[in-house]
């Protein structure tokens, strides 16, 4: 039996969740102790102890690195205590190609099999900057068997720079997910004009635009579920105040049930990121029937098969984000459309046990 040491963000930041691949790896782990018996996978937790965004440019580049490199000892260290065959470590790029190329290097000498798993969209977008991400994300590429995306436009992008061993693995449903929807179906009623927000509220998440969208519409409520920064919820509010009434709410961090129960509360998701990789949300909103409307990017198009299962928009476009609500929610008929194709597509394509199933390939060769 191959032993894989499974090296991926798990708690989130300072014990915040903050980060879907958090939420993912729990997923992986969970159905590994349930049904996972062609593997032994071992987790080496890889969280980072601070958030530095709003710290200036060195600061985030020093703790960055400080940080990245604490986190190479202890994988080098679990390494030299134990035999693995393979090791999967989890990216976004960036910085983190940083920690990825010394770790690679190090399970490459003793002889491992290296899997680097990118949990972002930005691959094209990496190779067409030219910049020191590409020159750094060539490097670390070098040292990977098996690069795994969450998108085909990174797999395209990978092969056309003649990388090898590249394999397109989706995220999945979780278990959780899935119970949590068993839970609530037909147990809470959907709130006329309710439109609902799940994630980091930050600005590259596009809530700037939909909140401003918002403010232009007379009949909706928002709800913003995540964690916010007082100075962005202060901000967020000054431009809510250009409509009368209370119709934004900020709910903060909330539990993956109490969650669910949103989305079921929902007549519609709107996901407005600048940049994603595999968004879990998108799955959950899915699962939950709930009508998405989401920038095109990622793997988003991917998820919502082109438009058959969300509106599309382009992302920072308050206009854009007004004109599907209001074609959304004046067509009863679209939305029913969309939730139903939805909640089909992804538990057909997107199973925790075909996923799993898929990660257990790659981890053998």
């Amino acid at each position: 039996m191959k032993k894989v040491l499974f090296c991926t963000p798990y708690e989130g930041i300072s014990n915040s969740n903050i980060g879907g691949i958090s939420v993912w790896a729990k997923a992986i782990v969970a159905h590994y102790e349930k049904e996972g018996q062609q593997v032994q996978l071992v987790l080496q937790p890889l969280d980072r102890k601070t958030y530095v965004r709003g710290v200036g440019a060195f600061m985030r580049l020093w703790r960055g690195i400080v940080e990245y490199l604490s986190l190479v000892k202890v994988v080098k260290r679990r390494m030299k205590s134990e035999h693995f065959d393979a090791v999967h470590l989890c990216t976004t790029a960036s910085l983190g190609l940083i920690k990825d190329y010394f770790i690679l290097r190090y399970a490459k000498s003793k002889g491992v099999r290296t899997v680097l798993h990118f949990h972002c969209g930005r691959i094209p977008e990496i190779f067409r900057n030219n910049n020191w991400e590409t020159r750094l994300l060539g490097r670390v590429l070098k040292k990977a068997d098996a690069p795994v995306v969450m998108d085909n436009s990174s797999l395209q992008a990978l092969e056309e720079k003649g990388v090898t061993g590249a394999v397109y693995v989706p995220n999945p449903l979780s278990s959780f997910v899935s119970d949590a929807v068993s839970d609530c179906e037909g147990n809470i009623a959907r709130v006329p004009g309710r439109l609902l927000f799940v994630g980091h509220v930050v600005d590259i998440k596009g809530v700037y635009e939909l909140v401003e969208a918002c403010s232009r519409l007379s009949d909706v409520t928002l709800r913003m579920v995540g964690h916010v920064e007082e100075n962005v919820k202060n901000e967020l509010v000054a431009i809510a105040s250009a409509r009368k009434g209370d119709w934004l709410c900020f709910t903060g961090g909330l539990s993956r049930q109490e969650t669910i129960k949103e989305m079921f509360a929902a007549e519609a998701l709107v996901a407005p990121s600048y940049i994603e990789g595999f968004p879990n949300v998108i799955l959950e909103a899915m699962a939950c029937g709930t009508p998405i409307i989401a920038s095109g990017v990622g793997a988003i198009p991917e998820m919502l098969d082109n438009g058959k299962c969300g509106v599309l928009i382009k992302p920072r476009s308050a206009d854009d984000i007004c004109i599907a609500v209001e074609r959304l929610m004046s067509d009863k008929d679209m939305m029913s459309s969309l939730a139903t194709n939805a909640k089909e597509r992804v538990n057909r394509e997107y199973s925790i046990s075909s996923v799993w199933d898929r990660l257990v390939n790659v981890w053998k060769g």
